[in-house]
């Protein structure tokens, strides 16, 4: 089992970084170097060894997460198992470069580190028509066959393969899947805390929730960084929740802040390629989507045809799930596509019982695949909008004409009121005419609040919380400690 396996690294590997990494101290800056520690490893060992280490490191990613402490923006087993080879030498090649660019740097942050990590995959990008007749059909139908894709576009199903291959190494293609928490017995929250005076404490904040068991990220942004949200999946117990409430009252009361809680009732994900010129780029206008916001909501309906995929939260009675279960639908949210043979390597199931469950959880609605592939949009906006019914159907139908666009619809658990979070993904060009048009528009589309640039963390994978889950009782196992904060 996992305990005869020692995941360790030779030391020579940690030596040779810069030592503004080597003596990192805040805890995401260790997790970045851990992954950039365990790919440079990866890499240099022979095929054999290096797929061994990562089917333990699928199997038992929760406890594997948690001992090795890597970042889920870069994590080992995904940059191996989903990146095709000249991809992935690529991205081995330019970390060497960028640790050798920091040699000299007293200290490093984050989002530097990562920013200069990732500026690889935010290249301008153009593509032949074949190429985006392809990404129009994959934004609307992630889930298809090739025969599918083939059958719509009106290309030839040697071609549709040729050009998915293509695309994999072009732009790091992916389809992820939303997955309905409710289904899953979990309740979808955000945490939303203001007034946070001093930068130490937020970094503190931050910390104190990272390290709760049923957190899945914190977002926080250079705009303003007296704010976090947090997102969490909390076992859906009556008793569970008045615990985690009665925790966030206390926090509160204590630190002199201000919290709301937000349930997560939807979330929705649209990618319009329509607005999309293969030759030139986003051809996105801010003053477009103003004129868009002006007209009624019958109106703004026909935008629901575009290329949108909406998860609402559901529960489903008596559709029991074990813990391989819960492990496929895990490896299915980070990557629908993931080949039968690896799922069978890392499950130990037969093929029949994956193709069936994955039918299953697609039938049910567990799991919607989605197009996750930001292309040429660098750039991140968060507005949070709330008002009425009509306002913010209004705001979600215009939303859809952006280029991509994450929505959550959520409740204030304590005023009741609805609310509607957009995170959205932007050209460089357009980005700050978008945010002053936002807020020319406050009181039209009920702007509460807008921030850009994050600097937030990744969302943890669902493999953490699986060893709580009693297949028996069919319910989440949760501990009083598991809320205690600060």
């Amino acid at each position: 089992m996992l305990k005869k396996w020692k995941f360790n690294i030779p030391s020579r590997y940690f030596n040779t970084l810069p030592e503004s990494l080597r003596e990192a101290k805040e805890e995401e800056l260790i997790q970045l170097r851990n992954s950039i520690l365990w790919i440079l490893y990866l890499n240099d060992l022979r095929e054999e060894k290096r797929r061994a280490i990562l089917e333990k490191m699928l199997k038992y990613r929760a406890h594997i997460e948690k001992e090795l402490k890597t970042h889920p923006a870069l994590n080992p087993a995904v940059v191996f198992l989903i990146l095709p080879k000249k991809e992935r030498q690529t991205l081995v090649s330019h970390i060497r470069d960028v640790l050798k660019k920091i040699e000299h740097h007293k200290t490093i942050t984050t989002r530097l580190l990562l920013n200069l990590i990732g500026y690889i995959w935010d290249k301008h990008l153009t593509f032949s028509e074949n190429e985006y007749r392809f990404l129009l059909e994959l934004s609307k139908n992630p889930a298809g066959s090739f025969r599918e894709w083939s059958r719509n576009t009106g290309l030839s199903l040697s071609g549709i393969k040729k050009i998915y291959e293509k695309l994999r190494k072009k732009i790091s293609l992916r389809i992820i899947s939303m997955v309905n928490f409710n289904a899953l017995k979990l309740k979808h929250y955000f945490i939303h805390v203001r007034n946070i005076h001093r930068r130490e404490f937020s970094e503190e904040l931050k910390n104190s929730f990272m390290k709760l068991f049923w957190n899945r990220s914190v977002m926080r942004f250079a705009s303003d960084p007296k704010v976090l949200t947090i997102s969490m999946l909390i076992p859906s117990h009556g008793k569970c929740i008045r615990n985690f409430i009665k925790n966030i009252h206390l926090l509160e009361k204590t630190k002199k802040i201000k919290i709301d809680v937000y349930e997560v009732k939807e979330i929705f994900k649209s990618y319009n390629f329509s607005i999309f010129d293969p030759k030139v780029g986003w051809r996105f206008s801010p003053n477009e989507w103003k004129n868009l916001v002006e007209r009624n909501v019958e109106e703004l309906n026909r935008f629901n045809s575009i290329s949108i995929h909406r998860m609402i939260y559901t529960t489903i009675p008596d559709f029991k799930l074990s813990k391989e279960d819960l492990r496929l639908i895990s490896m299915l949210n980070m990557d629908f596509r993931i080949g039968n043979t690896v799922l069978k390597e890392v499950l130990k199931q037969s093929p029949s019982f994956i193709s069936r469950r994955k039918k299953e959880f697609l039938e049910k609605g567990i799991l919607i695949p989605v197009f996750d592939t930001a292309i040429n949009l660098p750039n991140d906006v968060l507005i949070i909008c709330e008002g009425s019914s009509e306002t913010l159907d209004k705001v979600f139908y215009s939303s859809l004409y952006l280029p991509f666009v994450i929505g959550y619809r959520a409740k204030d658990i304590f005023s009741n009121t609805n609310l509607l979070f957009l995170y959205i993904r932007l050209h460089s060009a357009t980005i700050w005419d978008f945010i002053q048009i936002c807020k020319e528009l406050k009181k039209k589309i009920g702007l509460k609040e807008i921030y850009y640039e994050y600097q937030g963390t990744y969302c943890r994978s669902l493999d953490r919380f699986i060893e709580r889950w009693d297949e028996e009782k069919q319910h989440w196992i949760w501990y009083t400690e598991d809320f205690k904060l600060m």
